[in-house]
C-alpha cells in the first residue's frame, strides 16, 4: 500500500513550504501585506500538519519508496531585497 508514501511526502512538502514563507516574511518585514501574508500561509502549512497527524498515526508515515526521483526545490537560499524583490521570492515560492 502506497499510503504511508504520500503521507509521508505530503507531510515533507508542508514541512519544506512553511520554511521559507517564514524567512520571506522575516526577509521582507518592510512590506507589510507581503510579511503577514507568508506568516498567514505558513501557518496554514503548520495547521494541514496538525490535521494529518491523525491519519499518519493511524496509516504510518515512510519516506522509502520504490518510485523513481522526483524534482525536489530545498526553498531560498537567501531572499532579495525591495518590492521588486519580494514579488521573485513569491515566484520562487510559487514555482
Amino acid at each position: 500500500m502506497k499510503l504511508p508514501v504520500y503521507l509521508g511526502l505530503l507531510h515533507k512538502s508542508e514541512a519544506t513550504l512553511a520554511q521559507p514563507y517564514r524567512q520571506v516574511a522575516d526577509g521582507h518585514g518592510d512590506e507589510p501585506d507581503g510579511h503577514f501574508l507568508c506568516l498567514t500561509l505558513a501557518a496554514q502549512c503548520d495547521a494541514h500538519q496538525e490535521a494529518l497527524r491523525p491519519v499518519i498515526d493511524r496509516y504510518g508515515e515512510t519516506t522509502a519508496d520504490d518510485e523513481p526521483e522526483r524534482l525536489h526545490h530545498d526553498g531560498l537560499s537567501e531572499t532579495r531585497t525591495g518590492p521588486v524583490g519580494l514579488l521573485r521570492d513569491l515566484q520562487d515560492l510559487y514555482l
